[in-house]
């Protein structure tokens, strides 16, 4: 109650534009927000997205599952994080251009199995 108060006057005076009326709204525009916000363009960063992702289609043709490789996206980023090598803000882009690839369904499929034709009735 108090933080849909808080929302509501926030709106009124300009501060929030977005059209979601609640906290989780808020935060699921942030996200949206952040996520569509800028590509990574950092060569670094670029370079591990490539490892990551190669590493993601190799793991799923050796039979992982999606939660086995989004805790080896977790660990990849955790060594991201404890190494220093990136800025935080850049770990934070990867990680969830990662997931979004994770998720991405065609990202998985093998481009040499032919699709099955559709049955026509003549």
């Amino acid at each position: 109650m108090y933080e849909d108060r808080k929302l509501s006057l926030l709106r009124s005076s300009g501060a929030i534009k977005h059209p979601f009326p609640t906290v989780a709204g808020m935060l699921i525009w942030q996200h949206k927000q952040l996520s569509q916000e800028a590509m990574i363009t950092d060569p670094l960063a670029i370079r591990n997205y490539q490892k990551i992702t190669d590493s993601l289609v190799d793991m799923w043709h050796k039979g992982y599952t999606r939660d086995e490789l989004r805790l080896f996206i977790d660990g990849f980023v955790a060594a991201l994080r404890v190494n220093n090598s990136l800025d935080v803000t850049l770990i934070h882009k990867l990680e969830a251009e990662a997931v979004k690839f994770l998720y991405e369904p065609a990202n998985f499929q093998d481009p040499f199995v032919p699709e099955p034709q559709p049955e026509l009735n003549v």
